[in-house]
């Protein structure tokens, strides 16, 4: 989770600096494509970590069953 977490800030800065350094091109085909693509695989990685979340939520609360019943 860290790790995706990490790199999802570093993927979005770098989008970031790259909408910044051609906002002359703004509305173009191509523009606009890549933005769509970067907000395609920002909900993508969003829905990872929830899922993940999920996962070791899950876990920590089968521990603690497995406890509470051992």
């Amino acid at each position: 989770l860290a790790n995706l977490e990490r790199q999802y800030v570093e993927h979005k800065e770098k989008f970031e600096k790259w909408k910044v350094d051609n906002v002359k091109q703004r509305g173009s085909e191509t523009y606009n494509r890549y933005v769509e693509q970067f907000h395609q695989w920002e909900m993508n990685v969003k829905e990872q970590q929830r899922l993940l979340i999920d996962e070791r939520n899950n876990l920590v609360n089968s521990s603690d069953v497995d406890v509470a019943l051992g």
